[in-house]
């Protein structure tokens, strides 16, 4: 067994799963800002990487090249969506820390797809609690495991606070 408190299958497995959490919201994206591939092209060098693949530069550059694709819009919910596209490219490189920051790191992607729905949805914020109840079912143990080797998140009053909490509760009881 590894010391490792992350290990590179771990992060194959986060990223894995982090772009399902995204890839969900991602036609909000693709609808308000037709023809703009790079969230999608950030995904599915995560889900490469996930699958197996060489951890390289690529993902770095399709991070920031979602990053571009959130300042370049002004739809408040393309903003998210494309955002959680860039922090599911993150997920291949999170640092093996003991820290609560690093939690918010492993949260960022599902967090961001939950509060997108949500502000698509008008704000109900029953929808960004039920896409925060399908990334709790959906997660794998690795991500499971992540979270419960890392301390507890510190979480603002903020509803993306609120949803970062949900999720932790709902990763660590279990």
């Amino acid at each position: 067994m590894s010391d490792e408190l992350i290990t590179m299958n771990d992060r194959r497995q986060l990223g894995l799963w982090a772009a399902d959490c995204v890839e969900r919201v991602l036609p909000l994206f693709e609808s308000a800002v037709a023809g703009d591939s790079r969230p999608r092209e950030a995904l599915e060098s995560v889900r490469s990487f996930g699958n197996g693949g060489e951890r390289t530069k690529q993902i770095r550059t399709a991070a920031w090249a979602a990053n571009s694709a959130a300042r370049e819009t002004s739809d408040p919910v393309a903003v998210l969506v494309a955002r959680a596209a860039l922090y599911v490219a993150g997920t291949a490189y999170i640092h093996s820390l003991e820290s609560p920051h690093q939690v918010n790191h492993v949260f960022g992607p599902a967090v961001a797809a939950a509060q997108a729905r949500e502000l698509a949805a008008g704000g109900d914020t029953q929808i960004g609690d039920d896409e925060i109840r399908w990334a709790i079912s959906h997660a794998p143990p690795a991500v499971r495991g992540i979270v419960q080797r890392l301390p507890a998140g510190k979480f603002a009053a903020s509803r993306r606070g609120v949803l970062s909490r949900q999720l932790d509760e709902g990763l660590r009881d279990g």
